[in-house]
């Protein structure tokens, strides 16, 4: 079962629609041309699918409902593909190292986006802010965290609207930054 909270109320909660026996522990996620194994995941709308990436080239998927591996959800396109975010049209946004890029929910890359920030380079966190229409993306080569919106990379927007130094406040060593949480984010 699963329980989503946001500002100290429940969003969602419920049992997953598999039950207790299914776990990625039964069904270890395989595949792929990075690790060889999963980094980071995303629950799909209908609680079964998890996509996930190995740092490697492309979004896997895995059904955790039936304990099976699923096709690749994209099978090939990105260099090194880190943090993931299922946005709500059932797209994806991805963190790949030198840019940001989006996939279809058919899994066809459409855009790419964040080429030319001083983060890229080390781009490997990201998350959506609530609604889906905007997202922030960090940089562990720098600790610059990029902020852009969804439509700005589909035009292909290649400088974040704006970005901060994610060494300054928060005490963080240069290269330390390897997580964006957005407040309010499901």
């Amino acid at each position: 079962s699963f329980r989503t909270v946001t500002g100290g109320a429940d969003i969602e909660t419920g049992p997953l629609p598999c039950g207790s026996a299914a776990t990625m522990t039964q069904h270890p996620a395989t595949g792929g041309s990075g690790t060889g194994g999963t980094d980071w995941v995303d629950l799909a709308a209908d609680k079964c699918t998890v996509l996930y990436t190995g740092e490697g080239s492309e979004i896997l998927s895995d059904n955790i409902c039936t304990n099976t591996q699923n096709p690749d959800f994209l099978a090939s396109g990105l260099d090194h593909a880190f943090a993931l975010k299922i946005l709500p049209d059932a797209s994806v946004i991805v963190a790949d190292t030198e840019r940001v890029v989006h996939v279809s929910s058919g899994g066809v890359i459409t855009s790419t986006c964040d080429t030319g920030s001083a983060g890229s380079g080390g781009l490997f966190s990201l998350d959506i802010l609530p609604g889906g229409a905007a997202f922030a993306t960090g940089s562990f080569g720098n600790n610059q965290v990029d902020y852009l919106t969804v439509a700005q990379c589909d035009a292909g927007q290649a400088s974040p609207t704006f970005s901060f130094d994610g060494t300054s406040g928060v005490g963080a060593s240069l290269g330390t930054v390897y997580g964006v949480a957005i407040f309010g984010e499901a």
